[in-house]
């Protein structure tokens, strides 16, 4: 796992004297790559690519960054894992290929000279690359189907820029600008539309999406969709027979999460005492001998009476299991550093204040020399865990009697209105197109109104929720369609965004065996009982698994997340110093913004998580502006 970082010129035109400008970007992914870094040109000087290198598969220091051969026709820049490389090296070595390291990019790098990109489609990992054919001058960019990995890019003066985070880019561009148009999507949903980022110009690779420069046209192309339908016959076949359906569910699992235990770096899982974690630990153990370590972060958060809290699920899980648990409690000190600099930070978009968290465990675990932690996202958006699923579910039956349903909602919308309640799962609900409610979805559209002026909101673009262009919609099951779409979004370019910031910048790598392609397409194609047991229950399937593993205690208790917000503790939110910034910042006389939002955010009676959410948006375009400046100064 590593930070890349390149500058290619589209024009023609040789890129020379690069040097400094390719050196900054690598200092702004530094903490990304602590195990080596460095730069190359091309041999015609069209390119310089660059590499901080985090070892996790073969910690040889001969291994070239960025990956080159004796000839450097072809050159890798490489951000990820490929977890069946061992596999893919053998079919190589059988065609004649010589390999000089143990490593993964190696193998990466032979397979797209042998198959270019017909070995995508052979790859099961991780990535965010780039390769270049020196010979043919084509350049490819390219994300992981999942979008685990991301890689930002601008063009500007006939160059591409490409990095692992936005602040790479912008490091070394002339005049970025930020985008207000984004602003509306980040305070919605806690993250900028799918390709976009708080920056104009920076865009996102889309997930499981290509990026290839030949003979100077630029084509953009999904390379792979997920494809949940494959497994259509054998539920079809076994819906019924609930212990082949689970059976299948652990095979596939194990099988993952094998691939994702390291072999030579120092790892841990986190454990939380809910379901995810909770089955994360269970196989985790039954695949090595050697005790596993685990992780708790303690966030003191309040549970229903007769459950365990979140401390105790989590030593009974590790006592079960016979795993070492360190526990964490959040200092407030730490909580208001961190969350300082996660609101400097939001160029990508990604506004979520769980960032500086899931930071403070980075850094907590780094500080144990781990390099590698095994984490559990996914089944609470494959498998409806969240509140707001159940209640879609509901929905759902109702739509099933159309003439009841409608005559439901417009009674429920009037109650609503005349109680000052917005529509909650309500308003963003409808079946034509498809168009559905995310957990991260923040605040409802019309609850804009008070913060944005109508004009920036009218067709505020609906990149949550929905399904991308490039999908087919005629998924049977409305709860399939918005596996997924939380799996072709939401996962990518929220969830998985927020893991990258958190943990990458702490030079720590995030595994997620519930991420593996094939055991996301099998939880997306399940049906709605296997998902919420005639909507009464929340990721049934996986309660089922659990309760057969370690009983009840764990299989039935209620869903809470990740700690508390840490802006919660009085002391932190006075650290913040939110209503002074917000006084003293222009950033609201833009003309997106009402013209009383100060006075409404600095109103003791607003919400602090609203303040938080533009303290973030504040304080980027702050640093924007300083960035701006440096860059003036740095490249004149």
């Amino acid at each position: 796992m590593c930070g890349i970082a390149g500058i290619f010129s589209l024009n023609n035109e040789n890129i020379i004297n690069q040097e400094k400008k390719i050196n900054l970007m690598l200092k702004t992914l530094a903490t990304r790559g602590p195990d080596g870094s460095g730069y190359i040109f091309s041999k015609n000087k069209k390119l310089i690519l660059g590499n901080n290198r985090l070892s996790i598969v073969d910690f040889s220091k001969d291994v070239p960054t960025p990956f080159y051969k004796k000839d450097t026709n072809h050159l890798l820049t490489f951000n990820g894992e490929i977890y069946n490389y061992k596999s893919l090296k053998n079919d190589l070595i059988s065609k004649g290929i010589n390999f000089n390291s143990k490593s993964d990019t190696e193998v990466l790098y032979e397979m797209l000279k042998f198959y270019d990109l017909n070995s995508l489609d052979k790859l099961e990992g991780m990535w965010g690359f780039c390769f270049y054919d020196n010979d043919n001058n084509k350049l490819i960019l390219s994300r992981d189907l999942l979008g685990e990995r991301h890689i930002f890019y601008t063009i500007e003066d006939n160059k591409l820029i490409f990095g692992s985070n936005a602040k790479s880019v912008l490091s070394i561009m002339n005049n970025p600008e930020y985008d207000y148009e984004s602003v509306t999507t980040s305070f919605m949903y806690g993250s900028a539309q799918p390709g976009k980022t708080l920056i104009k110009k920076i865009k996102r690779l889309l997930p499981g999406h290509n990026l290839v420069i030949e003979n100077n046209n630029i084509k953009l192309t999904n390379y792979r969709n997920i494809n949940p339908e494959i497994y259509y016959d054998f539920i079809n076949k076994n819906v019924n027979n609930k212990k082949i359906i689970k059976e299948h569910f652990i095979n596939l699992f194990t099988d993952s999460l094998k691939k994702r235990i390291p072999n030579e770096a120092k790892y841990c899982y986190s454990l939380s005492g809910g379901l995810d974690s909770t089955l994360n630990c269970i196989i985790g153990s039954k695949l090595t001998y050697n005790k596993i370590e685990s992780v708790f972060m303690d966030g003191n958060k309040n549970t229903k009476s007769g459950e365990l809290n979140e401390k105790e699920a989590s030593q009974y899980v590790a006592n079960n299991i016979s795993s070492n648990l360190e526990t964490y409690i959040f200092d407030h000190k730490e909580a208001s550093e961190e969350l300082k600099n996660v609101a400097d930070n939001c160029f990508d978009g990604c506004i979520d204040d769980g960032i500086a968290a899931f930071s403070i465990l980075a850094k907590k675990i780094k500080n144990r020399n781990n390099k590698v932690i095994i984490m559990s996202d996914g089944p609470d958006e494959l498998l409806g865990g969240y509140k707001v699923d159940l209640l879609l579910r509901k929905l759902d039956n109702l739509y099933s009697n159309k003439k009841f349903y409608l005559s439901f909602i417009k009674l429920y919308k009037k109650i609503m209105s005349q109680i000052n309640v917005n529509y909650k799962a309500i308003e963003p609900f409808s079946y034509k197109p498809f168009k559905s409610k995310v957990a991260h979805q923040i605040h409802e559209k019309s609850f804009l109104n008070i913060f944005f002026n109508k004009d920036y909101i009218e067709n505020i673009y609906n990149c949550y929720g929905n399904l991308p262009y490039y999908y087919d919609t005629s998924i049977n099951e409305k709860t399939s369609m918005r596996s997924l779409s939380y799996a072709s979004t939401s996962i990518p370019d929220f969830y998985n965004l927020r893991m990258d910031r958190s943990f990458m910048e702490n030079s720590i790598e995030v595994r997620q065996p519930f991420l593996d392609i094939n055991l996301v397409e099998y939880m997306i194609s399940l049906p709605s009982y296997y998902k919420f047991e005639n909507s009464n229950n929340s990721k049934y399937i996986l309660r089922e698994i659990i309760d057969d593993m370690v009983g009840e205690k764990i299989s039935k208790r209620s869903k809470y997340g990740y700690a508390n917000h840490l802006w919660d503790d009085e002391k932190v939110r006075k650290s913040l110093m939110i209503n002074e910034q917000i006084g003293d910042s222009n950033f609201f006389s833009n003309g997106l913004f009402k013209k009383n939002i100060k006075d409404f955010l600095t109103n003791d009676n607003c919400y602090f998580g609203i303040k938080w959410s533009m303290l973030a948006l504040l304080k980027t375009f702050s640093q924007l502006n300083k960035i701006k400046e440096d860059n003036r100064i740095f490249l004149n």
